[in-house]
């Protein structure tokens, strides 16, 4: 009996105590204000924690998945061919039966007689040794071969998480957007957001740009031609009578200008010319005049 009551009695002043003390109370209060203040924080932060525990489970998930590796070939080709022409155009048209397309064509005169071509294209992965092998069989001889991949399976695996945590978060920053009434809110959620999904934009870019990589293979032949073109004869420095009068005509033009311009240098300095001729008379005949009287004193 006396343990009951004592249970009793303890458990009273207790409770008036509690009652009694407005720390206790203020501080339950004020707790449940904290709380509350915090609740969209709190409620973000768990969202986050979701988030990143999603995106591990998804790369994980992901590296699973992969299991065909995504390799990026590359190929480059320095062969002789005979017939420059015609070999481009039949690995043109053997690029084109494969899938793929050709992204640079071009052929360079070496030196006098001898040429060169560069053919640059993208071929589809399915079909990358089969065309290595056509090229290596219509040419006349494998200078150098050179064929390399890189593997970038981890990076599109690790590009696929983050795309996917990211769009998770941009999901709730919409939610929060829609939830908020207060200006500041919406403009702060407005600026994570764009940035968010200037991100996805991002890896999206480059996702694309490793699929792309992986799907066609990159491949640049380098081809030389073993033909030596021999260049025609030139007709016209064959042709003995055509040069001839090439030449006659063209002395007689000249003579011709010669003549003309003679003439007009004649009519045109007339008077000078005459001035000239009549003071060298003067000059000749008093020259002469003073010989004779000194002949005629020395007799």
């Amino acid at each position: 009996m006396k343990k009951p009551i004592f249970l009793f009695i303890s458990l009273f002043l207790f409770l008036m105590t509690a009652c009694g003390n407005p720390n206790v109370a203020s501080k339950a209060k004020s707790n449940i204000a904290v709380d509350q203040s915090f609740s969209r924080e709190a409620e973000f932060d768990v969202g986050a924690a979701e988030i990143a525990n999603e995106s591990n489970q998804s790369s994980n998930s992901n590296q699973q998945a992969y299991t065909d590796r995504m390799i990026a070939y590359e190929a480059d080709l320095y062969i002789a061919i005979n017939g420059l022409e015609k070999s481009v155009e039949k690995f043109q048209q053997e690029i084109i039966r494969t899938g793929g397309y050709i992204v640079e064509s071009s052929i360079v005169n070496v030196d006098e007689g001898r040429r060169s071509a560069t053919v640059f294209a993208r071929i589809p992965k399915d079909q990358f040794e089969q065309f290595l092998i056509f090229v290596e069989e219509n040419s006349e001889k494998i200078n150098e071969r050179n064929v390399h991949g890189l593997d970038v399976t981890e990076e599109y695996v690790d590009l696929d998480s983050r795309l996917k945590a990211k769009r998770l978060i941009e999901e709730r920053l919409l939610d929060f957007m829609k939830r908020s009434e207060k200006t500041e809110d919406l403009l702060k959620i407005s600026k994570d957001l764009g940035q968010v999904q200037e991100e996805i934009e991002q890896i999206v870019g480059r996702m694309k740009y490793l699929q792309n990589r992986t799907e066609l293979a990159a491949v640049k032949i380098h081809m030389e031609d073993v033909e030596v073109i021999v260049p025609p004869l030139n007709k016209e420095d064959l042709n003995t009578w055509q040069q001839a009068k090439k030449n006659f005509v063209d002395t007689i033009n000249g003579l011709k200008s010669f003549t003309s311009s003679f003439i007009i240098f004649l009519i045109g300095f007339s008077p000078i010319l005459i001035l000239i001729g009549l003071i060298a008379f003067l000059v000749v005949v008093i020259v002469r005049k003073r010989n004779a009287t000194n002949n005629s004193k020395d007799i």
